[in-house]
């Protein structure tokens, strides 16, 4: 494969711009081939791909935290009673757990 070398004002140099095989931010690149996964792309290609909407948030993390809330301030409750210090800080920590549970996926998964 040779590479293509790109015009000095092609779009390509903006930011946003991904490879559309692996998704790595061609910020910079020199040529139409992916410094990262070596596939060569078409102009075309990463403009479509800049184009499309962002990722909207899941409606399940937006459903974790409302009871991972909820057992924040259920915990916080039993620990200002006499009987609730253990289960207070384990309802605490649930609720830290499943606000947290979103975020972490977010990460790990894409």
């Amino acid at each position: 494969m040779t590479n293509i070398p790109l015009n000095p004002d092609d779009p390509l140099r903006l930011e946003g711009c991904c490879c559309p095989h692996c998704q790595y931010e061609l910020k910079g690149a020199t040529s139409c081939m992916c410094p990262e996964c070596g596939e060569m792309f078409t102009v075309t290609e990463v403009r479509s791909n800049r184009l499309r909407v962002p990722k909207a948030v899941p409606w399940g993390a937006i459903l974790m935290l409302m009871p991972g809330g909820l057992f924040i301030y259920w915990g916080s409750q039993c620990l200002s009673m006499a009987f609730g210090g253990v289960f207070g800080m384990l309802l605490i920590g649930i609720g830290i757990s499943m606000i947290a549970i979103p975020w972490a996926f977010e990460y790990m998964v894409d």
